[in-house]
């Protein structure tokens, strides 16, 4: 889900909650992600406007204040009942989830991000490569942090990681 830019945060904050146990309180993220701000709007029409709304707020939490508007608009409820979409709060619950990224983490840098505005948009720091986002790290977690890389996080069963 690395497209849609909503998706792309809520992926990064459903793993940093399987890693609470070996993260580092204001550590960094590095999350390669496409980023180029398909929303797939058949399947989440819903998308757009919540993301728009947000690009209105200050805090991911305040996009709740649109949350009657966004909920229960016709034109989502009917492709939720009718299309296979996925219903118009969807979206809402999405942004809540990639709120906890910005709430952990020091700062987010994702390398490769093909619209590098949306994942700005998104809080994050969009990075040329893995090398540069590595490098721009040391700004909050110096030249000699520890490092977790988790490559297969998204096959099969998600882990949860815990310090011995």
């Amino acid at each position: 889900m690395g497209s849609n830019p909503i998706l792309m945060l809520q992926a990064i904050g459903a793993q940093l909650t399987r890693a609470y146990g070996v993260f580092n309180e204001g550590g960094v993220i590095i999350a390669p992600a496409v980023c180029d701000g398909w929303f797939n709007d058949e399947w989440f029409g819903c998308y757009r406007p919540a993301y728009a709304r947000l690009q209105q707020c200050t805090d991911f939490g305040e996009v709740m204040r649109f949350q009657e508007e966004l909920a229960t608009d016709p034109e989502g409820i009917y492709k939720y009942r009718f299309s296979h979409a996925y219903h118009p709060f969807h979206a809402l619950s999405m942004i809540s989830m990639g709120a906890i990224t910005h709430q952990r983490a020091g700062a987010v840098f994702i390398p490769g991000a093909r619209e590098p505005g949306y994942a700005r948009s998104m809080g994050c720091i969009p990075t040329h490569d893995f090398a540069e986002a590595l490098q721009r790290s040391e700004r909050y977690v110096g030249k000699n942090p520890s490092v977790l890389v988790v490559p297969d996080a998204f096959t099969e069963v998600g882990v949860h990681l815990h310090m011995v």
